[in-house]
């Protein structure tokens, strides 16, 4: 049966200078029975490491993104093992 999964978090936190210092993603995937849910923080530096007031919503989507694959991975092995 496919997996659906949602976001259910993309949270960009920030320091107290107001830089985006880290990315807190939740991703939830149901197999229409069970669901399991997975977490991920990207701690920043360099060029990520800017205002938070410069982060757009869509570079948060993208950004997530990157860690999509892994976070779906992670899902699919809770409910195997739940299986």
């Amino acid at each position: 049966m496919a997996i659906t999964y949602t976001w259910v978090i993309k949270n960009l936190n920030q320091d107290r200078r107001g830089y985006a210092d880290t990315l807190y993603l939740e991703l939830s995937g149901t197999d229409g029975s069970r669901t399991a849910t997975t977490n991920s923080t990207s701690c920043f530096g360099t060029d990520d490491y800017r205002p938070h007031s410069s982060w757009t919503q869509e570079e948060i989507d993208n950004f997530a993104e990157n860690y999509k694959t892994d976070l779906q991975n992670n899902i699919i092995n809770q409910l195997n093992q739940g299986a």
